[in-house]
């Protein structure tokens, strides 16, 4: 799955891509350094796979 680069957000100073509008708000209404904790391990563990 891949983003088409038109959902996207600035959280502190950086870019983040969405896949859908649906994450994008639930980002923005909830917590997102919560959030991005999350998605970071789950990147570490997706790159750390052979």
């Amino acid at each position: 799955m891949a983003t088409n680069g038109k959902v996207w957000e600035f959280f502190g100073d950086e870019l983040y891509l969405f896949y859908a509008e649906k994450g994008r708000q639930r980002w923005l209404s909830g917590d997102w350094q919560a959030y991005k904790a999350v998605a970071d391990q789950a990147w570490q563990q997706a790159l750390a796979t052979p």
